[in-house]
């Protein structure tokens, strides 16, 4: 388990939650998982991979981005996929 902070898309200030899993993550931000590559930003930054498909505005927290953003920390890359599937 890893603890990442969610920006919704209207949301400047940033939430933590609890992520168990990968599938935590697709949750969060909506999607399939995208990385953006942010400078200046600790942890990795998580989007939805298709938010401009789907139309999402614009995050108020990341103006470069559409959607939910999580930040999590590089831990999330070894997650289980799901909450069956063991570590």
């Amino acid at each position: 388990m890893i603890t990442a902070t969610l920006y919704t898309q209207d949301d400047t200030q940033g939430k933590s939650i609890e992520i168990r899993c990968f599938e935590d993550i697709q949750k969060a931000v909506g999607g399939f998982v995208a990385m953006a590559k942010l400078k200046g930003e600790e942890g990795d930054v998580l989007c939805d991979e298709d938010g401009l498909m789907k139309k999402r505005g614009q995050n108020a927290k990341f103006p470069s981005l559409v959607g939910d953003v999580l930040v999590a920390p590089k831990a999330w890359t070894r997650l289980p996929f799901n909450k069956g599937e063991n570590k």
